[in-house]
C-alpha cells in the first residue's frame, strides 16, 4: 500500500495490527504521559552503560519482538508523512520493548530510531552515544538487514551534529550499497539522497553533484 502512495491506508492497517497485538496507539508531542516517559527513558538510558546494554540476553519472545518492532519501524516512514508528532511514542516503544524483553535481530534499529528522538529532544550527546551502540550492534548476521535504514537514520539524524560531514557522506554510501545487498532499496535510495547532499555540504563540486542526483533519478524510475 505505501508503496503505491496509499499511505494513510497504510498507516490504518498498522494501527490495525497493533491493536491486535494489544499496543497502545502513539500519542501525540504534547501528551503529558509521553513526555513524562520520555523523560524516563532518558534518565534510564543515562544510568546504564554501554556495556550492560550490549551484554543484554536474547529475547524469550524474538520472533514476536522482531514482527512488533518491524510494524513500528514502518511506521516511522508512514509517520514522517502524515503525523511526524507520533514518532517519538512510537521510538519510545520501540527501545522499551527492546530493553525490557532482550535483544532480538532488530534491536539495532529500535535504538536508532529513539537515538534520533533524543536528537529532536536537545539530548545530543545521549543521542550520539545511542547512535554509536546501534551500530555496535548490528554485529550478528540476523540484524544486517537493517543496516541500511540504521545508518540512514543514524547519519541523518545524529551523526551529522558530531562527525565531519565528509565521514557522514561516507557512511551514507556504505548505507546505500548495503541496502542493495540485502534488497532494502527505499533505505537504499534515500542514502544515497543523503549522500549527495552530505558530499557537497562537505566540499564536492557542485557538478558532481548535479550529475550523481540525476543518474540517481534516472535509476529510480
Amino acid at each position: 500500500l505505501y508503496s503505491c502512495g496509499n499511505i494513510f491506508d497504510s498507516k490504518r492497517v498498522a494501527f490495525a495490527i497493533l491493536e491486535q497485538l494489544k499496543e497502545a496507539l502513539p500519542r501525540d508531542v504534547g501528551d503529558p504521559s509521553l513526555a513524562r516517559d520520555l523523560k524516563d527513558m532518558v534518565a534510564t538510558l543515562h544510568s546504564t552503560a554501554d556495556e550492560t546494554i550490549m551484554g543484554m540476553r536474547p529475547s524469550h519472545t524474538a520472533q514476536q519482538d522482531t514482527l512488533l518492532l518491524s510494524v513500528y519501524s514502518f511506521l516511522t516512514y508512514i509517520m514522517l508523512e502524515c503525523n511526524p508528532q507520533q514518532n517519538p511514542h512510537i521510538t519510545l516503544r520501540m527501545i522499551q520493548i527492546t530493553l525490557n524483553n532482550g535483544l532480538s535481530a532488530i534491536s539495532p534499529l529500535a535504538l536508532a530510531l529513539f537515538a534520533g528522538t533524543l536528537a529532536g529532544m536537545n539530548q545530543n550527546s545521549l543521542a550520539y552515544r545511542i547512535s554509536k551502540l546501534a551500530k555496535r550492534l548490528l554485529s550478528t548476521r540476523q540484524s544486517q538487514r537493517f543496516s541500511s535504514y540504521i545508518t540512514l537514520v543514524t547519519a541523518a539524524c545524529v551523526d551529522w551534529m558530531v562527525e565531519p560531514l565528509q565521514c557522514v557522506a561516507e557512511s551514507l554510501l556504505n548505507g546505500h550499497k548495503n541496502g542493495l545487498q540485502v534488497g532494502d532499496i527505499m533505505s537504499a535510495r534515500t542514502n544515497y539522497r543523503h549522500y549527495i547532499v552530505n558530499a557537497y555540504l562537505g566540499g564536492q563540486e557542485l557538478s558532481l553533484c548535479r550529475e550523481q542526483l540525476v543518474d540517481s533519478a534516472e535509476l529510480s524510475k
